[in-house]
């Protein structure tokens, strides 16, 4: 954490030491609520401070300009002396502070301890910190304090009239919010930059103060020119920088009550979050945004009256952590490398080149025949995704705080199933995505075909393997995907007929997506999940197997989950609470040369 205030003047007796006020009670704004730093007695642990910590510019570690010597609090006030380096770059900082250039100081923090709120302010109290290391910093957060105010008067600034107080607190949050603003505008570029090693670039944008979205369009163009582009550069503006003690605080039970209730005094976090996201994807709602690094869920009816829908969550000794949770399919597309996109708006077109140009043998003085590269584009398009669910009213009153866990996992399971279940099978048709067994493949031969619906060896599966292999695509993140019934039926398989048959199946293959050893056929790692279909096409026991780069399947999404409560649906009577869940995504192939398929196995 950091805070930015001080006082700071030079010592009359040594010209190379410099004295300040780094911290006070002053209230800062945070996500959270206003934060005071407590200064009563033990409340800051000096003992860094006062071994030698550093004095930084801008809290850069590597633009050291000076040392701590000595850090004590009083009158409810922390204060620092600090002596300079004798490095040429410390002693400029010293000019500049004795000039008047370099007139605010930081403090960077951390909470040790932290009390709760003092209703109705909001006023979240830190009782225990520890400061890590003072800089001198350009842009201060508190503008009432900073070089030239003596050390003698050490009583904060103080504010006469009401009106000049709360136009110095609303140019106080303005200047905050416009801080944060250009910190994130400048790390999002810069991490544009480095994802693909455009460095220079990514300086020339943040300097020239293009926005986000010019310096997408920059770069897009620039690699697009390259012949670099193989996907759409995409920033997540459907996730927010919170702090994990944010992202731990953070309640979907409190924002559905707020929403309910139209009131936001009790979910100020939750509404922050929310309306950042809003501004950020570019559209509001009714209801509330959840970004995608919150864990979100909800979906069955939780009901506290019936034990089986909701009354066993009711605090009485529960043991919440042995709570047994519904079997469901394992959503497994995710652990297998492929390549996601989040943050979109609009649809989202990816060039993609279907062939190149031919070389020609040239005979003397004759001319080379001509030939040309052919190009296409993998078109995703927003696709909703939604759930219903409901939660009684007395579940929302009565229940212990696990059923916030409850309630986020079941979303985040379902939705994730419906999202996974998508990318393998969706039709592509009545709004959904279009997946792997149904997508167009490449060449007809890369749907292996089988002879009595069986096959009594590995054969076809080294077909799925060949086929990937012949049009130059047997790279990247490679895997066979297939479900319960077939790995049964695939672990039976032995490789011949002596005393020595032994199974084909092997278990002692290192994933390449670093998760372990995995099971192994044919030399590539195998993995399971109920959600590859067993009745393909709707004809029982029609088992599927996939083959394939899982890299080349592009997952995208649009905005956060959006979450809208409804007091007024079918269960309004009993005072439930309807739930509609909605999520944007699309998915599709890159590279249709990259899989292959059975879709027609008995076993």
């Amino acid at each position: 954490m950091l805070r930015m205030m001080g006082r700071m003047e030079e010592d009359n007796d040594d010209d190379n030491m410099v004295r300040f006020s780094f911290s006070s009670e002053m209230p800062v704004d945070r996500a959270m609520g206003d934060e005071v730093l407590d200064h009563g007695d033990g409340a800051v642990r000096l003992d860094r401070l006062n071994n030698g910590a550093p004095l930084l510019f801008n809290h850069d570690m590597n633009q050291l300009v000076g040392v701590v010597e000595r850090a004590y609090v009083k009158d409810k006030r922390g204060y620092a002396e600090a002596r300079y380096s004798s490095s040429a770059f410390a002693q400029q900082m010293k000019d500049d502070v004795r000039n008047g250039i370099i007139r605010n100081v930081s403090v960077g923090y951390r909470i040790l301890r932290m009390g709760d709120p003092k209703k109705p302010t909001d006023e979240y109290r830190v009782t225990e910190w520890e400061p890590l290391e003072l800089s001198l910093v350009t842009i201060p957060a508190d503008p009432t304090v900073g070089v030239g105010r003596s050390l003698v008067d050490e009583e904060p600034l103080i504010v006469k009239h009401a009106e000049d107080k709360m136009e110095q607190q609303q140019s106080l949050e303005l200047h905050q919010s416009a801080i944060t603003d250009e910190r994130n505008r400048v790390r999002t570029i810069t991490a544009l930059g480095t994802k693909f090693n455009r460095h220079e670039l990514a300086d020339q944008l943040v300097e020239s103060g293009k926005s986000i979205e010019e310096a997408r369009a920059a770069f897009l163009d620039v690699l697009q020119t390259a012949g670099q582009i193989e996907r759409p550069v995409q920033t997540d503006s459907s996730a927010i920088d919170l702090s994990k003690r944010e992202q731990r605080d953070y309640s979907v039970v409190r924002a559905i009550r707020a929403c309910v209730n139209n009131t936001w005094n009790d979910a100020g976090l939750e509404r922050e979050v929310s309306d950042t996201l809003a501004k950020q994807i570019g559209r509001e709602t009714q209801g509330f945004f959840i970004p995608h690094n919150i864990p979100i869920s909800t979906r069955t009816t939780q009901n506290v009256t019936s034990y089986s829908t909701g009354g066993a969550l009711v605090a009485e000794n529960l043991l919440a952590a042995s709570f047994i949770d519904l079997l469901r399919n394992t959503a497994i597309i995710t652990q297998l490398g492929p390549t996601v996109l989040t943050g979109l708006t609009g649809n989202v077109s990816i060039p993609r080149q279907k062939s190149a140009s031919t070389m020609y043998w040239v005979a003397e003085d004759a001319a080379v025949t001509q030939s040309g590269t052919t190009y296409d584009n993998m078109t995703l398009m927003p696709k909703q995704a939604g759930v219903l669910s409901r939660i009684t009213r007395l579940a929302m009153q009565q229940t212990s705080p696990d059923i916030e866990q409850l309630v986020r996992n079941d979303i985040a399971q379902q939705l994730a199933l419906g999202i996974d279940l998508a990318v393998i099978n969706g039709s592509g048709t009545n709004g959904q995505p279009q997946g792997i067994l149904q997508v167009p493949l490449a060449s007809s031969a890369q749907t292996i075909t089988l002879t009595s619906n069986t096959f009594a060896n590995l054969d076809k599966l080294i077909d799925m393997e060949s086929q990937v292999d012949i049009l130059n695509a047997l790279n990247g993140s490679l895997y066979y995907l297939t479900n319960a019934r077939v790995i049964g039926f695939l672990k039976k398989l032995k490789a011949g007929t002596t005393i020595e048959n032994l199974p084909l199946w092997t278990n002692n293959l290192l994933d390449p997506a670093g998760r372990g050893i995995l099971p192994a056929v044919n030399g590539y790692p195998i993995v399971r999940s109920n959600q590859v279909p067993n009745n393909f096409g709707g004809t029982s026991n029609r088992n599927c197997i996939i083959f394939g780069n899982f890299a080349d399947v592009v997952m995208a999404m649009w905005g956060g989950t959006e979450i809208l409560p409804n007091p007024y649906g079918t269960g309004y009577a009993a005072g439930s609470i309807d739930l509609r869940i909605m999520q944007t995504f699309d998915c599709g192939i890159r590279r249709p040369e990259s899989f292959s398929r059975i879709i027609d196995l008995a076993v």
